[in-house]
This record gives structure tokens, sequence and C-alpha cells, in this order.
């Protein structure tokens, strides 16, 4: 496991899981819902081979399989025989990690544990938006759809979800969400790998604002801002 110099430290990072699976049934309101894109396949140790990284110094994968690794760690999450869904917080030793003692390894055990716990939470909150909001008020609001996921946990979720401090909840953290605006144009790429890419390619770190602007415009003629509020950050 190699690390390589970055400057890099939070920034948006790959797209790290597979899909929802999905049933096409039809929603409390009559809307069909609609069918999810499916379990997507992972290259991350095919065959028992084993794999290796370049990370930053910030733990991040910045090597070009991090793609096959971002995958690996979404389909970790969704595991529920791994990480329930029952479980209503994530907390510290949730699973265990017992990686080889190299250089960064304690870096690099806490950047991915921050990423399994974000997966594990974006995939409950896919999990409620596909089935469960569209069929508030109807029973069909405690069958989810997804095969992965256990009917008890799922029960445990949907209590929860129903509680009231936690409807009032949902409520605000989607305001709070509607408030930020900034997109990037980086798609799944991270932060990390795309200045580790320019470091090989230009043998420096990139110019902060230079970067800034790169990853904020789009890749249109004049390059222009993904949004006000981008241009006006910079």
């Amino acid at each position: 496991m190699n690390s390589s110099r970055d400057s890099s430290q939070e920034g948006p990072n790959a797209d790290l899981g597979d899909g929802l699976e999905g049933d096409g049934s039809t929603s409390a309101t009559g809307k069909e819902v609609k069918q999810g894109r499916g379990q997507g396949k992972c290259n991350w140790f095919l065959n028992n081979k084993k794999e290796s990284v370049d990370l930053s110094p910030f733990g991040r994968v910045i090597s070009d399989n991090s793609p096959h690794f971002s995958r690996y760690m979404g389909i970790l999450a969704r595991d529920a025989n791994l990480i329930p869904i029952k479980y209503l917080k994530w907390e510290k030793g949730t699973i265990e990690f017992r990686p080889e003692q190299q250089p960064m390894i304690h870096v690099f055990k806490n950047v991915t544990m921050k990423n399994i716990e974000k997966l594990w939470r974006s995939f409950k909150s896919d999990l409620k938006k596909a089935y469960y909001k569209p069929f508030i008020g109807s029973k069909r609001r405690w069958q989810c759809g997804d095969s992965r996921v256990d009917p008890d946990q799922w029960r445990v979720l949907v209590e929860h979800w129903e509680k009231d401090e936690i409807v009032e909840q949902a409520k605000r953290n989607a305001e709070n969400r509607s408030k930020q605006t900034m997109n990037h144009t980086s798609g799944t790429k991270s932060y990390a790998r795309s200045k580790a890419q320019y470091n090989k390619k230009h043998g420096e770190d990139p110019d902060p604002i230079w970067f800034f602007q790169d990853k904020h415009t789009r890749r249109d003629e004049d390059r222009s801002w993904v949004n006000s509020v981008a241009e006006q950050k910079y």
C-alpha cells in the first residue's frame, strides 16, 4: 500500500455503491414507483486477487482502481448481515476492521470507516425514498421492495420514522439540504484523486484557486459556473 502526496482535505466522494432493487410497484397516491437500477458488479477481490491502493496523506484512495474499491465499500454498507439497518445510529465498533499493520493504515482505516458509515446512512435514506415515502398512509409501507432488507429490520425503521420527533427532524433536515446549492462538476471522482492525477502529470499540486474554478465550472465553450453561489465563492 503506497502513499502519494496530495494536499486535499475534504472533497466529494466517488459513487460508492450499487443501486436499490426495484419492484415497479404503485404508491399510495396511485403513482408508479420507478424500478431501481439494481445492484452493480464489483471487481474488487475478483477471484480472490489481492488488491493494492495508493493513498493521499489524508487516507483517501487516489489510485486508478479507486472506483472498484468504492463500489466494494458500497456493497459492504448494504450488507444487512454485516451492518443491520435496524441500528438507528452508527456506533463505534459497529463492524470490526482488522487490516494488516502498514504505514498510514490508521488513517486509511478512519477514512474508510467514515465512508462506509456515510454509505450505510445513504442506503437507509434511499430505502426510505423508494419504499416508505411513496406509501405513507398505506399498509404497503411495511413492505420493503429490496430483497437484501430483512423484514423485521425494516419494521424497526418504519416505526422509528413515524415517531413525531423524527418526522419533525426530517422536515428540518430537508430544509437545510435545500440551502446547500453549490454543486460541482467532478462527477464521481474525488477531489483527492483529481489532485493526485494533476500532480502526476504536472509534477506539482494544482493551484487551489484554479482547482476550485475547474471543479465548479461546466465543460462548455465559456466554462460557465455551475451556479451563482459557486461564482460568488470564487
